[in-house]
């Protein structure tokens, strides 16, 4: 069988055998038809290169044989998604229950609810939803789920509750069903709908190696009556990380860095881990993970990360943590539409398919970026008016729009609830705050979307999670002059690709996929990179500069010598290579300075930096366009 959809290929014999596999796979064909026909009741145009890529998926899907290698299907938002597994799983308890099984994971507890009744609404008992005891009335209904989870070959669950059973290595209690006839069947297929979380950060502090070195004192007591040897072990390893968190910062000192293993080849003693799990009643709640959690920071290190005021500094250190962990004895398929260029499926071989997309599929959206400012949680708190003035930058904005999703900081949300209290009851404003962007249809009828800031994680993540999936040692070393930026190139690109991930998924919401309507994005980034390669992935997409309408800060700020610099080479820019022009010209006669402003300025990483863009160079008493 020839494919013709886009890939990012992780295992070629795998993909290969399993193209051979689906190749005369007819219901496939039949779930492909059936989708035809329900997306022409919705009036949705569907191309031929779409249905190959939807043939294809029902194919994978159906696969009985081992698969070793996860697919990931990537479909953009507003393609069917989660029209296509609907009929996959309603085709497949009618037609071939017996024979067939799966473990559908949904992102939120609503989602799982809504597509279990979907299902079973066309064929009863296809499908049991097993959902956490917080979510059913009474304890005999949360009991009762797992009883008829047995006898359903479709269980459906939450992204938590398949993290939780995959942790406690519970998974396969869950990949049996029985029959009618009391034969017991297997539950092949895994389909987790969205990226699911495969890595996280987890913290130490000085107060919680303390809090750590006790409990290990306390278990040892209880196993042996007295401070055995691994305490004294544990101490002096606490010690040495103690001493590296609590060295004293001094003035102008960065305050995130990174710190080396204390000893690479340092194992948790066997004995404590034994002693460990035995008194897990002298641990408390939320201590079980913190054993681990140290012997990581010891055998590696990690970024550290200084906060608080004069005379009440602490210093956080951060580890980058794998949460995913192999499920091979299942095919494991992922639905994720922005998977393609997804640094965080670096960590292991993924094959990834897409369908072709339409030429004129993002014909209608407009992204007009303002590269005045990245609008950062300092920018609100440096500018006792931001708030005030990006409200009124919303109302004036959603008077070009029928509805204006705008999006915010969760920690402002109240206030821009109650300021834009009026546009919100009239339908002409919509408000959420910044999360991973993704799993919601609630914005579908918005045709404009205002990005007030950006949805960027604490400094050390990026540094930890790019150690995790590129497993390449990294170093926390940025500069925030004009935004943050990482010195060390593969944090760099995975906080680039990272940021572009999280906006896809924000404009997504929109489900400008094929809208006929037309979709204006409105967003803020210094970084040009980011709305450039966010363009490049919606096919047809036109980019803009934003000209704001009026200032966002408390008072517009004097042009500097820098600002008047940076202006000045973007019209060098356009000269021929090889043209010059005397140092001395540009900063006594252009710019009107001295000597010792121009060398801070030539000292700048963020000019440095421009002019490399430019393709523009320092050269002896010159400036050369290269």
């Amino acid at each position: 069988m020839t494919l013709r959809v886009m890939a990012e290929i992780g295992n070629k014999k795998e993909l290969s055998r399993s193209s051979i596999l689906i190749g005369n796979d007819l219901d496939a064909v039949k779930m492909t038809l059936e989708f035809h026909g329900k997306m022409k009741q919705r009036n949705i145009e569907v191309t031929l290169e779409e249905l190959e890529f939807t043939r294809a998926s029902f194919g994978y899907f159906n696969i009985q044989d081992q698969m070793n290698t996860p697919m990931v299907h990537c479909a953009p938002a507003g393609f069917g998604k989660s029209t296509m597994l609907e009929i996959w799983g309603t085709y497949n308890g009618l037609n071939k229950s017996p024979l067939w099984g799966a473990i559908v994971a949904k992102p939120k507890v609503e989602q799982v609810i809504k597509f279990t009744k979907e299902v079973n609404a066309q064929v009863g008992g296809t499908a049991t939803a097993l959902i956490g005891r917080e979510n059913v009335s009474t304890d005999e209904d949360y009991q009762k789920q797992f009883e008829l989870q047995e006898l359903t070959p479709m269980i459906v669950m939450t992204h938590k509750m398949l993290e939780t059973l995959v942790s406690q290595k519970r998974l396969q209690e869950f990949s049996k069903w029985v029959d009618p006839d009391g034969n017991a069947r297997r539950r092949t297929t895994l389909i987790i709908d969205e990226r699911p979380r495969f890595t996280e950060t987890v913290e130490l502090t000085p107060a919680t190696i303390e809090k750590l070195v006790d409990l290990v004192r306390n278990v040892s007591i209880a196993s042996e009556g007295e401070e055995g040897f691994y305490y004294w072990e544990v101490k002096n390893m606490a010690e040495k990380l103690q001493n590296k968190l609590k060295k004293p910062v001094q003035k102008g000192a960065r305050a995130v860095y990174s710190i080396a293993a204390i000893d690479p080849l340092w194992r948790i003693p066997e004995k404590l881990q034994a002693d460990w799990l035995k008194f897990t009643s002298l641990l408390g709640e939320d201590n079980h993970t913190l054993l681990g959690t140290f012997e990581e920071a010891i055998k590696r290190g990690g970024t550290c990360q200084v906060s608080g005021s004069k005379g009440n500094m602490e210093t956080t250190l951060t580890l980058g943590r794998m949460v995913w962990q192999e499920v091979t004895f299942m095919n494991t398929h992922i639905l994720d539409g922005t998977a393609m260029g997804d640094e965080n499926y670096k960590f292991r071989a993924f094959n990834k398919i897409a369908p072709i997309i339409p030429k004129n599929a993002y014909s209608n959206t407009t992204i007009k970026n303002c590269y005045k400012h990245n609008l950062g949680k300092m920018f609100f708190d440096n500018n006792k008016t931001a708030i005030d003035k990006t409200v009124k930058l919303a109302k004036e904005v959603s008077r070009n729009h029928r509805r204006l999703l705008v999006v915010v900081y969760q920690k402002y949300l109240p206030k821009y609830e109650k300021k834009l209290a009026q546009e919100m009851a009239m339908g002409t404003i919509k408000l959420k705050h910044f999360d991973d962007e993704r799993s919601t249809n609630d914005f579908a009828d918005c045709d404009a979307v205002l990005f007030l800031g950006i949805h960027r994680k604490a400094m050390g993540y990026y540094p930890e999670i790019t150690r995790l999936v590129t497993s390449e040692e990294v170093n926390a070393e940025h500069t925030t002059q004009g935004g943050l930026k990482f010195t060390c190139d593969p944090v760099q690109g995975f906080f680039i690709a990272d940021q572009v991930t999280d906006r896809l998924q924000g404009i997504a919401r929109t489900r400008n996929y094929k809208s006929e309507t037309p979709v204006t994005v409105y967003m803020f980034s210094m970084e040009k990179e980011i709305p450039e390669r966010i363009t490049e992935e919606f096919e047809g997409a036109a980019l803009e500069e934003w000209k704001l309408p009026f200032s966002l800060t408390d008072t517009e700020a004097k042009e500097t010598a820098s600002d008047k610099f940076k202006a000045w080479l973007q019209g060098f820019a356009t000269q021929p290579t090889g043209s010059s022009i005397k140092k001395k010209e540009v900063y006594a006669d252009v710019l009107g300075i001295g000597r010792t402003q121009w060398s801070e300025i030539q000292k700048s990483d963020e000019i440095q930096s421009f002019m490399d863009s430019l393709g523009i160079e320092f050269k002896g008493h010159s400036i050369i366009k290269r």
